[in-house]
């Protein structure tokens, strides 16, 4: 039994080493100035076909799809449109309000529509979606690179409390870039641009995110890689973006969620191209941008003051 035992870690190991190996030898390649990067990113973003192959060969990964469908582009965004076309035009009609009243009766059904409805179905709906996309995920990571999912779950756990501690910090720092983003359109003049771009690495990042976990890089390599091709992950993001920034906040999230599998899809074909300075105007721009600078710091400190407290918590 402890020879089988140890046989069958080797070969999980073994299966690991390949699998992040074999990652990144597609994800390596030559430097190119930004704007090449970016248009490289935009080109990627839009490809149209590997999505459409992946989910016809996939039928777990299109059953997934498809219910992501069901419940954020029927249930979630229907349900938006139907009440805005329909049953707000319809009350309107019937009460034969002023138009000082009309504003406020809008305020009041709206208000509580958003209450009863929209806001249950959108929280409920990122517990559904969480499990949906890591299928989605787990599905196009195994089509990519030709890897057997049950031998990357037993990988898994091998370090189970690392990837737990390693996602925790994931999540924490991405909220922090996402409340970022929100403070940024605050800024007069530059905001709603500046929010713009960070939004474009922000959907970047959640995108590849998947991608990189399944391969079990650690933080430090998946941040290391995202800032050095900053240019690329800007053009990549900008798709995704134009869909969904202009937009009401929960319109934009079934948006998001909506097209949120086939961005994951389309992370895991793509082949990310890093940006140099030599390749660049005057060589003003550098190799490396720290888009997670602010975010990175107030999580390690965040985490730091709660791995400090349970410390205490645990010694006394």
């Amino acid at each position: 039994m402890a020879t089988s035992s140890t046989s069958s870690s080797s070969s999980s190991s073994a299966t690991a080493a390949s699998r992040g190996r074999s990652l990144e030898a597609r994800l390596t390649k030559d430097a190119r100035g930004p704007v090449v990067c970016m248009y490289h990113g935009l080109q990627d973003a839009c490809n149209i076909v590997f999505p459409i192959q992946f989910f016809y060969s996939r039928p777990d990964a299109w059953q997934a799809a498809k219910s992501c469908i069901v419940l954020n582009g029927v249930i979630f965004l229907g349900g938006i449109l139907t009440f805005n076309l329909f049953v707000r035009p319809l009350l309107h009609s019937i009460l034969q309000l002023e138009e000082e009243q009309t504003w406020a009766a809008d305020f009041f059904f709206s208000g509580l529509y958003n209450l009863l409805w929209v806001m249950p179905v959108y929280f409920f709906g990122k517990l559904l979606n969480s499990q949906y996309y890591q299928d989605i995920a787990d599905a196009v990571f195994d089509f990519v690179l030709g890897n057997n999912r049950k031998s990357r779950q037993n990988s898994l756990m091998a370090t189970l409390t690392e990837q737990i501690a390693d996602m925790l910090w994931s999540i924490v720092m991405q909220q922090i870039l996402l409340i970022q983003v929100g403070l940024m359109q605050a800024v007069p003049m530059v905001g709603t641009p500046l929010s713009f771009v960070y939004t474009c690495w922000l959907y970047s990042l959640y995108s590849f995110e998947y991608t990189w976990l399944n391969a079990r890089w650690s933080v430090r390599k998946r941040l290391d890689y995202y800032e050095s091709h900053w240019a690329y992950f800007l053009g990549f993001g900008v798709p995704f973006t134009v869909a969904t920034f202009f937009l009401s906040f929960f319109v934009g999230a079934a948006i998001f969620s909506l097209l949120f599998p086939v961005f994951i899809a389309v992370a895991a074909a793509a082949s990310p191209i890093p940006s140099s300075r030599k390749n660049s105007f005057l060589g003003l721009v550098p190799d490396r941008l720290p888009i997670c600078y602010v975010a990175r710091n107030l999580t390690n400190s965040l985490m730091a003051n709660i791995e400090e407290k349970a410390r205490t918590a645990v010694s006394s």
